[in-house]
């Protein structure tokens, strides 16, 4: 037993010796490590383990018997009474009376049974004698309230076997690197309405499948009452949304995407939970403080959102958190999860009005609530003991130390992180003149985090989007994106800035920004226009609710489709060749006043022009081998509405044996367009060495002694 702790105590600060930095917080990792050894210890002790503990969905809500009839369990401690109610008992709260037991669980059995589709609700009476119904805590279905009421029921979801769905397909394996689209089921299609699970599987997969991605990562999909809200107020954790269609055609889209060979993320929100009263879980037993902080503590509602805040150090709030992970794992098969909104967990303050540039002693410390650390670790132990293949991203800002390292090693035990920060500074960069756009800052922005750490880089998610902000299309070409798109229509400047940068920066971030790329439904083609969803200050229209396809479907010769084709491209080239996953990364040049920046990942070199009306003759190029270079992507090639300004491979010729240029033993002088990029790789190596057989060479005002950073 000393042995074990002792080496549990070693691993627990492997994520110290990675960091130096954190030298000064052993003592807090160590901690943490003892204290989520420790949860793990409980749950074993009190359920038998963690997966044990994690099947209260099993237990709790209404399940059918065997024989007949229908068991129901809920969780209540402040209730003095409870009753099952609903249109089975015409809402009779004398009809099933529960019967509490130990800990605050009522329970009862309907003899009968409670039909498939049934309304039901709970009936409680409070500590206070208040009389009030709410939709079962672990209702797997939801729908409207009847009579206009502005509020949801709870929806028996049990049906017969030639209704259920029947899985066809396996999971496809864990990918090396994970090309995601993000993507929202009730704004995917170009009608003005609500869009469906199965038109999302039968319309949209084969879109994400051609696109070249081979994870989908869907929002929205756990119960909310308000749509506007994006699926964030979540009010029944462990019903699919009623909107998109039923639990059946939600399992149909994830086992369609299984049979393409694409895995599906849950963006799973446990950060917080909806105010909601009628149809949520807040006082849910008469009390502030059934699942969530009490107000009193000052913990209790977070103070933009107004929602409310998880009690992660109650143990039913635990049962119910990882018991809905175990669902949706379990009963829909999804991949994995991304954890919405970690930094309201991670922290008393929420993140609210907190920037997170005081170094690491903002990652320990009063203000972080250890409590929402020992139950991500958990979170984490548990799905890759349901599932050895999952995937489990954070969605943190403060980048806290150790999101991916193993939770053995102290880390939270995620496989990665979301890369937030570039994505805001981007729209900011382009908002700049092009000459006012630094070389460094691109690669400092890409390339500046810690190198344990895994990362999903992108330009812009639905976040960049949301209402007041705009897509990144839109961001750099203003209103022109609606007027020169279209096959025959002038490429004013505005749009050929807009479409190479569009295509460049993409680039530029697989080839530099982390461990694995997401984009956001429909900004592959560049999408124009912000996400609004129908709501009363816009009229309750659906004009910003949904994805506009036929731009693409309706010109293929456009400029939008061209957007389309290059992405496709970038992510095959990813496919083929490794980029996301290469550990191989080194900047090799970067030049301010030629704006041109050149890289290495994995076995690819990268050449970007950024200049705005620059094309560089004969700039010298280091390669890291002698011989033919294959030419395998250009941002300038036709099919993706360039203008095809090169073609072929290049010979790099070999330096002699004791020259470099840029650290690398070939060079070649090549010409560069302005505002493009190529992508290199090497065909046939030269063994012979060579001299450089251009003599000729102007780049502007760039010589090659002046003005150049090395890294």
């Amino acid at each position: 037993s000393a042995a074990r702790a002792a080496l549990a105590q070693h691993f627990s600060l492997q994520l110290v010796r990675d960091d130096p930095s954190l030298e000064p917080h052993a003592g807090t990792v160590e901690w943490r490590g003892e204290r989520h050894r420790g949860l793990l210890g409980a749950l074993e002790a009190e359920a038998g383990g963690l997966q044990a503990f994690a099947s209260a969905y099993e237990d709790l809500g209404l399940h059918a018997i065997d024989g007949g009839g229908t068991r129901f369990a809920d969780w209540a401690p402040a209730a003095e009474a409870c009753s099952l109610v609903g249109d089975f008992n015409d809402w009779d709260t004398g009809a099933n009376p529960c019967e509490r037991g130990e800990d605050g669980l009522w329970r009862c059995v309907v003899p009968g049974g409670v039909p498939h589709g049934s309304r039901v609700r709970v009936a409680f009476r409070g500590h206070d004698g208040s009389e009030f119904t709410r939709i079962p805590a672990y209702a797997r279905a939801c729908c409207p309230a009847k009579d206009d009421q502005p509020y949801l029921d709870g929806l028996h979801w049990d049906p017969p076997s030639e209704e259920r769905h029947a899985w066809q397909h396996a999971a496809p394996p864990k990918p090396a690197a994970a090309r995601i689209y993000e993507a929202h089921v009730g704004m995917s299609s170009e009608a003005h309405a609500v869009a469906s699970y199965r038109h999302f599987a039968d319309d949209v997969l084969p879109r994400v499948k051609a696109g070249g991605f081979n994870t989908v990562q869907l929002m929205g999909v756990q119960e909310h009452a308000l749509y506007s809200s994006f699926g964030y107020q979540v009010t029944s954790p462990f019903a699919p949304s009623h909107r998109c269609g039923t639990p059946e055609d939600l399992k149909y889209l994830i086992d369609t995407a299984h049979g393409m060979g694409l895995r599906v993320l849950l963006d799973v929100v446990h950060s917080h939970a909806s105010s909601n009263v009628m149809d949520g879980l807040n006082m849910y037993d008469g009390t502030d403080s059934c699942y969530f902080h009490s107000d009193y503590t000052g913990r209790g509602t977070h103070a933009l959102w107004t929602t409310r805040m998880y009690d992660y150090g109650r143990r039913e709030t635990q049962r119910l958190l990882l018991s809905n992970l175990s669902y949706w794992l379990n009963e829909f098969r999804f991949d994995g999860f991304r954890f919405d909104g970690v930094t309201a967990m991670l922290y008393h303050h929420r993140g609210v009005h907190w920037d997170f540039i005081g170094g690491v002693s903002e990652y320990f410390g009063e203000h972080v609530d250890e409590d929402a650390v020992t139950y991500l670790m958990v979170a984490n132990d548990l799905a890759r003991t349901v599932n050895k293949d999952v995937t489990t991203i954070c969605e943190d800002v403060s980048a806290m130390p150790g999101s991916t390292q193993p939770t053995r090693c102290g880390g939270l035990g995620f496989d990665l992180r979301l890369g937030m920060g570039p994505a805001d500074e981007w729209f900011r960069l382009i908002q700049r003149p092009d000459e006012h756009i630094g070389m460094g800052d691109l690669v400092s922005m890409l390339t500046r985090r810690r190198p344990t750490e895994k990362t999903v880089a992108y330009i812009e998610s639905h976040d960049q989007a949301m209402v007041g902000g705009m897509s990144f299309a839109q961001a750099l070409m203003g209103e022109e994106i609606h007027h020169h798109m279209r096959t025959g229509t002038p490429e004013t400047a505005g749009v050929h800035r807009g479409v190479a940068l569009h295509k460049m920066t993409r680039l530029l971030t697989v080839a530099a920004g982390g461990d694995a790329f997401l984009n956001f439904m429909g900004n592959e083609f560049g999408h124009p226009g912000w996400i609004d969803f129908p709501r009363e200050g816009n009229g309750q229209s659906f004009e910003h609710a949904r994805r506009r396809w036929s731009l693409v479907d309706e010109d293929e010769d456009g400029r939008h489709a061209a957007l389309g084709r290059f992405g496709a491209a970038l992510m095959a080239l990813d496919e083929e060749r490794g980029i996301l996953n290469a550990a191989h990364l080194d900047v090799l040049h970067c030049n301010e006043d030629a704006k041109v920046i050149i890289l290495e990942r994995g076995s690819l070199l990268f050449v970007f022009n950024f200049h705005p009306t620059l094309s560089h003759e004969n700039y010298a190029v280091p390669f890291g081998a002698a011989g033919s270079w294959e030419r395998v992507l250009d941002t300038d090639e036709q099919r993706f509405a360039g203008h095809g300004r090169v073609s072929g491979g290049v010979y790099a010729h070999s330096l002699g044996p004791f020259e470099s240029h840029d650290r690398r033993p070939a060079s070649a002088f090549m010409y560069l367009p302005a505002r493009t990029a190529q992508v290199f790789s090497l065909l046939v190596a030269d063994d012979v060495a060579g001299a450089l057989a251009v003599e000729s060479y102007s780049a502007g005002e760039y010589t090659d002694d002046e003005d150049a950073m090395w890294w």
